[in-house]
């Protein structure tokens, strides 16, 4: 059992929610210990760029009637699993391979990679997974993947013309340093050699 006190502004708050989703609070205080557990637990600190997807990708939209691992009603079981294989004997690289037990009948694998990365999304960011499946329809993209390797090329292109372009942008100075001002006439500086300084003083 895990109780704590909270502020009435608080208590009367999550009652409200608990009114407009049509979930306990004491529903939405296993499901924070479930999300708090699945990202904090491991050794590593999070990074800002993982607290901020966690943020937003953790809401309360399936709440109500969730799998979560804090539920002590709950009986987890595998249902899926991503194995990656090697090889004994040395020879490098790895092969990934899914296997997937339907509702009726024996279990089936893919090592179909597309697949695999779709499915991960589907299970694992549900939210996320609509928008990527949503932009790839935009980009006439047939999957996730093809999607990715869309956006990376279009960034690394545009990082390729960058690099192109810096040493020109930075060329537009004058002989000074400043960069130049298109409009304005740039001060001249008149240069004058000692032998000709002698010539004026001597009258010549």
């Amino acid at each position: 059992m895990m109780q704590t006190k909270v502020s009435t502004e608080t208590y009367d708050a999550m009652k409200r929610i608990e009114r407009r989703q049509g979930i306990s609070i004491y529903s939405i205080i296993q499901n924070t210990c479930d999300c708090i557990r699945r990202y904090m637990e491991d050794k590593t600190k999070l990074s800002p760029m993982v607290e901020k997807a966690m943020n937003m990708l953790e809401h309360m939209i399936g709440w109500k009637d969730n799998f979560n691992v804090a539920d002590p009603d709950a009986e987890p079981e595998i249902s899926e699993a991503t194995y990656y294989l090697n090889d004994k004997n040395g020879k490098k690289g790895i092969r990934v391979v899914h296997v997937e037990r339907p509702f009726f009948g024996e279990w089936k694998q893919t090592m179909n990679l597309q697949q695999i990365l779709e499915r991960f999304m589907c299970l694992t960011f549900p939210s996320l997974y609509r928008r990527l499946r949503f932009m790839a329809v935009c980009r006439q993209c047939s999957s996730i993947l093809e999607l990715l390797i869309d956006i990376v090329g279009e960034l690394e292109r545009d990082e390729d013309k960058r690099d192109l372009q810096a040493p020109f942008e930075d060329a537009q100075r004058s002989d000074y340093g400043k960069a130049i001002e298109y409009g304005r006439r740039t001060r001249r500086k008149k240069h004058q050699d000692m032998d000709s300084l002698f010539d004026k003083e001597d009258g010549r």
